[in-house]
């Protein structure tokens, strides 16, 4: 079964309240079980976990004790309908009979947690409210805890498909508060993990609600003056409160002991800090640059100005990034390694050090062979790095033959991410909390990245034949997309096997043509298919721009009597 993309989804842990009598009543079983989980080795916790379920005479707490490892093995490994009928139908009726309150609300807890991955965000909500009131009773500080972080993370998905403005701010305000208090008492229990995680998720929430924001902002007309303040403004004050938060959270990682759980902590640091280097305006004054990282030369600290700012995240990235690469090189963990050297190749992309990123992820792409979910995304980040030298290390008209030779090999990259990612798709949904964010972070970009390519080569095309050919094969990777979102909506992985294929040429009336728009972030490409063939045409406006002026055009319609929409209908 493959791995669950752990960096997005909450990491998984064991909370558990008798553990340590359970222990010296099952004798070794759940000591090794415990120390193959926080290895990863969930296959071989399950195992010794099963046998000590086995084990004559446990009392009813011990019993419930195993069963939520066992859950937790199961949800660590993506299979949720095991953890759930584990907890529902074994361990939630014991504890019921049991009377330990405490056990019964972090069941409940468990629940919301795994309706909520397997897309089901109300039930979740419902198994998590019906104990809150009864966890605040209890002197069970990490019971509360694990019980508000999974809460706050059923408002975050509530936020993330909110229709309407107020309802994104409350769920956003919930989520906060719920993430905070979480954090409040995790430290009050001495659980430095599950503090770890309730900060960690505080800074994505203040990640997701700017990013609404933009989208807010892009709406709005210039006349708002004084919204868009407002709403930059709060975008500012929430990257600062993350940056804070982030600054705690790897304080407390680094008091962790060496193990599976603490390299996860470190690249989820890592990849919020590359996402607040998306967020932040501008450099800060004086980023403390080590001497051994990417953004020194020579031990001399150097400040090149990076387009979109940050320079202080993208350091903490890379030393948080290196210190998860050499704890996975200790561990001898090819997972851990693969991901720790892809992000790390991320961070030189963004330096624009393309020879050094190259390095890192073809490494990544080699540790990641036995695992399709992390091979697609260093064989797509491999596409947009040898994309970028064709754009900036071959100037023509001297170094032609340069990008084409860097276009066709970003085109190869792309479509193994491609072929890869298809084999794959259905299964990176699963166990996901947010699907729509997977399908437009981590699918879209692959399908429309090849499409790019492919269209840059069509319109260089030598011959008439290969252009169309190339501008076939855009298409088809742009239908693929479409298969893909519509799949991802409807949760339904047959669609396009139910329905009965056709080839467009062959039924198409030789007086009707059709229109392929596709939106890239430099310009727009409109394929026009007709019965003699397809014709291409750039328009050189954005994705970004051409949005912005359609949300203007509609809301300008709405006040025809000053005609202003004529501005953007031009």
């Amino acid at each position: 079964m493959t791995r669950p993309h752990f960096l997005m989804i909450p990491f998984i842990c064991i909370l558990l309240f008798f553990s340590s009598q359970a222990v010296a009543t099952s004798g070794n079983l759940l000591q090794q079980g415990q120390e193959f989980f926080q290895r990863g080795a969930f296959v071989q916790a399950i195992q010794r976990w099963k046998a000590a379920l086995n084990q004559p005479g446990q009392e009813p707490y011990q019993r419930i004790d195993t069963l939520i490892r066992l859950a937790a093995a199961y949800q660590a490994l993506g299979d949720y309908t095991s953890a759930y009928t584990l907890l529902y139908q074994q361990a939630l009726p014991l504890a019921e009979r049991s009377g330990i309150p405490e056990q019964r609300v972090l069941i409940h807890s468990y629940l919301g947690d795994i309706l909520l991955a397997m897309r089901k965000p109300e039930a979740a909500k419902k198994y998590l409210d019906d104990s809150l009131s009864l966890a605040r009773t209890l002197d069970a500080p990490l019971v509360l805890a694990h019980l508000l972080n999974n809460l706050g993370n059923v408002w975050l998905v509530q936020q993330t498909y909110a229709a309407q403005d107020r309802f994104v701010r409350q769920a956003y305000s919930e989520a906060l508060k719920a993430y905070q208090e979480a954090a409040q008492l995790a430290q009050r229990g001495g659980d430095t993990s599950l503090q770890i995680k309730a900060l960690s998720n505080q800074i994505q929430a203040h990640l997701k609600v700017n990013e609404k924001l933009a989208e807010l902002m892009a709406r709005l007309d210039v006349r708002y003056q004084g919204a868009l303040k407002s709403f930059r403004k709060q975008v500012q004050e929430n990257v600062r409160q993350s940056v804070q938060t982030l600054e705690t959270a790897r304080s407390l990682v680094s008091r962790l002991p060496e193990s599976y759980d603490k390299g996860f902590h470190l690249l989820g640091l890592g990849q919020l800090a590359l996402r607040l280097h998306k967020q932040i305006p501008k450099i800060p004054a004086n980023p403390k640059i080590p001497a051994n990282s990417p953004f020194s030369n020579g031990g001399t600290a150097q400040l090149p100005r990076l387009s979109n700012g940050g320079m202080q995240q993208l350091i903490t990235a890379y030393q948080l990034l290196n210190e998860a690469l050499q704890l996975a090189k200790r561990q001898q963990d090819n997972y851990l390694m693969a991901y720790a050297k892809g992000l790390l190749g991320e961070v030189y992309e963004r330096k624009q050090r393309y020879r050094e990123a190259l390095q890192l992820t073809r490494q990544a792409i080699f540790f990641a062979q036995d695992d399709p979910s992390l091979l697609y995304l260093w064989e797509w980040q491999l596409g947009r790095i040898l994309q970028a030298q064709s754009a900036t290390l071959c100037v023509p008209p001297a170094k032609t033959d340069c990008a084409k030779q860097h276009l066709a090999a970003a085109r190869k990259a792309y479509q193994q991410a491609s072929q890869h990612l298809r084999a794959i798709q259905t299964e990176l949904f699963v166990g996901q909390r947010n699907s729509q964010e997977v399908f437009y972070e981590r699918i879209r970009p692959v399908y429309f990245g090849l499409a790019d390519i492919l269209l840059q080569q069509a319109a260089a095309a030598a011959s008439p034949e290969l252009k169309a050919e190339l501008l076939e094969k855009a298409i088809s990777s742009v239908e693929m997309l479409k298969e893909s979102e519509l799949q991802e909506y409807f949760q339904n992985d047959c669609i396009s096997s139910q329905s009965e294929e056709k080839k467009l040429d062959q039924i198409l009336d030789k007086k009707t043509a059709i229109l392929y728009p596709i939106l890239l972030p430099n310009r727009t490409e409109l394929l026009l298919r007709r019965p003699d063939g397809i014709y291409q045409e750039v328009v050189p406006v954005g994705a970004d721009t051409l949005g912005r002026t359609v949300h203007q055009f509609r809301a300008n319609l709405q006040t025809r009597h000053k005609n202003k929409f004529i501005i953007q209908a031009r």
